[in-house]
């Protein structure tokens, strides 16, 4: 998959997860015992790996050794520290 492809499928997915979390918190949707389970179980454990997703996969870029051209195109530790 495409990192573009990606960034998009996580925001989507965590859009659509902070969604329900909003559902879940501002309507009486809340009192229901199958979706506070659904919440609980689901939605905010992936909104919290979508959110790191979303954070961290920028600067990944930056780490030695992760280059989409390869190996020798990645930068060394003391270019990525200036």
């Amino acid at each position: 998959m495409k990192r573009i492809n990606a960034r998009l499928l996580a925001r989507a997915s965590h859009a659509v997860n902070a969604l329900l979390l909003a559902v879940y918190l501002y309507t009486s949707l809340g009192d229901a015992p199958g979706f506070q389970e659904l919440i609980r179980t689901a939605v905010f454990p992936a909104l919290v790996v979508t959110g790191l997703v979303l954070w961290l996969l920028p600067s990944r870029r930056a780490w030695p050794g992760y280059n989409a051209a390869g190996p020798s195109q990645s930068l060394s530790i003391k270019e990525i520290s200036q």
